[in-house]
């Protein structure tokens, strides 16, 4: 297994950057995309072999568009199996050749993408990753995933737009025979307590502040299954940007959650003095197969001379008007989860994730809100196994209204708290609306949504106009 003071990083590594940077020029993003398994760089090591590359780096490129442009993209599997593309958070169509995730790219075919943004997609983070059901986390771990930024958003905002702007990719792996040849872990052998994480690529890299400095980092924890929880010992975190939606009222957090696919805008101030500080993670039990300790992500070299802190409003919009609009319909979606051979299995309303068929498919009105109740149980029929998971929902944004507890056994609510959403998303300790990851549910717990559906349509529902 992986020695710790065998890989790149430390205090003197160069400053992390998030891989390659594409951008689109007169209103179209155009780029081809290899998918490979070939030889690369990841954690400051040669890799030999089990890595899955974008154009053969261990990171895709970070594709930056604004609002209202074309984003085209040549997907080339050069794989030994399918794959596909699923657009993380974008509010796109999840039809043909847009945020399709039903479609299959075999072994040597191409697809071509085309994603129309619209003219009112929010600025902020968003990433790409394989969506294809079976192989998404096999996938994912192994490497293929990559940034969206879409211009605009609390990125220009007049306090915010002249200080030094950050993107950090985190993420996690395990390599062995780190002496003689170095490769990757299996998936279904890599174990939380072993793992090793990464900012960009590298393992512990050294980010530079100012004493008292203000940066705007947008953050993703773009991961299969790791936890995060960033803290930043003497320093000021402000939450300004949640899931790339613009936050209604900001806050000031200890410390930041971030489970699979979330993504934060974070207003990071230095502190005062100079001297060697440490981005950490706090550590995170999900459950069974998620038992993530506390690390060190990365060093915070502050070194003078001083500079300015910046504090963003802590009003700094409008509520969405949706969450005050009256429901047409009430949901009930039981989520599960057991184990068989030693690996998990799960399922929503006692179907497995991998039969999950159209005659599944829920049904909405277009322009209407319902209220949506999610339940993470464990009883015999929606599984035993007592683990955390994360709601994730594409196209369609959501806003948490109430959490509680239940028992799983005879349905019955047992606790039950009013909550106030204050941005386009949401964390395990914060309620929020959001467009692409949402929230932590621990064992026996319930959450109700206000959901609106707007145009465009997702994968798990099907919109009537």
């Amino acid at each position: 297994m992986l020695e710790m003071n065998t890989l790149g990083g430390s205090a003197a590594a160069a400053e992390p950057v998030p891989g390659s940077v594409i951008r689109s020029s007169n209103g179209v993003l155009s780029a081809t995309l290899t998918v490979q398994d070939v030889p690369t760089k990841a954690a400051g090591l040669d890799i030999a072999s089990g890595l899955l590359t974008y154009n053969g780096l261990y990171s895709g490129p970070t594709l930056r568009v604004s609002p209202g442009d074309l984003l085209r993209l040549n997907v080339r599997n050069r794989l030994v199996e399918p794959t596909n593309m699923h657009f993380h958070g974008l509010h796109v169509s999840p039809k043909g050749r847009q945020d399709n995730v039903f479609v299959v790219i075999d072994p040597m075919d191409d697809f071509e993408y085309d994603v129309e943004i619209p003219a009112d997609q929010t600025g902020g983070l968003y990433w790409y990753h394989p969506h294809l059901h079976g192989l998404v986390g096999k996938q994912l771990y192994g490497g293929l995933a990559g940034l969206i930024v879409v211009e605009g958003g609390e990125a220009v905002r007049p306090e915010i737009a002249p200080l030094r702007h950050r993107l950090l990719n985190l993420r996690y792996l395990l390599i062995t025979d780190v002496a003689i040849a170095p490769q990757l872990v299996s998936y279904d052998s890599a174990e939380p307590s072993n793992a090793v994480h990464l900012v960009n690529g590298r393992h512990q890299p050294t980010l530079a502040m100012a004493p008292g400095e203000t940066q705007f980092w947008q953050v993703c924890n773009s991961s299969t299954d790791a936890y995060y929880n960033l803290a930043l010992p003497g320093g000021r975190l402000q939450i300004v940007e949640v899931d790339g939606g613009e936050v209604w009222e900001s806050w000031f957090p200890e410390t930041v959650p971030l489970p699979p696919g979330k993504r934060f805008g974070i207003l990071v101030t230095a502190p005062t003095t100079p001297g060697l500080r440490t981005l950490r993670s706090g550590g995170y039990n999900q459950g069974p197969y998620g038992q993530w300790p506390a690390v060190a992500l990365a060093n915070v070299e502050v070194s003078d001379p001083s500079n300015r802190s910046v504090t963003a409003p802590l009003e700094m919009g409008t509520a969405a008007a949706f969450i005050a609009q009256k429901p047409v319909r009430q949901r009930i979606l039981d989520m599960g989860e057991a184990q068989t051979d030693e690996n998990p299995m799960f399922w929503f309303d006692d179907v497995p994730y991998e039969k999950i068929t159209m005659k599944d498919v829920i049904s909405v009105e277009a322009n209407t809100v319902e209220d949506w109740v999610i339940r993470n149980g464990t009883t015999a029929s929606m599984g035993t196994t007592q683990e955390s998971h994360p709601y994730h929902q594409h196209v369609n944004d959501f806003a948490v209204i109430e959490r509680g507890t239940y028992d799983p056994v005879t349905g019955t609510v047992l606790t039950r708290v009013r909550t106030a959403p204050r941005s386009r998303a949401a964390s395990q300790t914060r309620s929020t609306l959001i467009r692409a990851i949402g929230f932590e549910f621990e064992p026996n717990s319930i959450a109700f949504l206000a959901a609106p559906f707007i145009t465009a349509t997702s994968p798990s529902m099907k919109t009537k106009a």
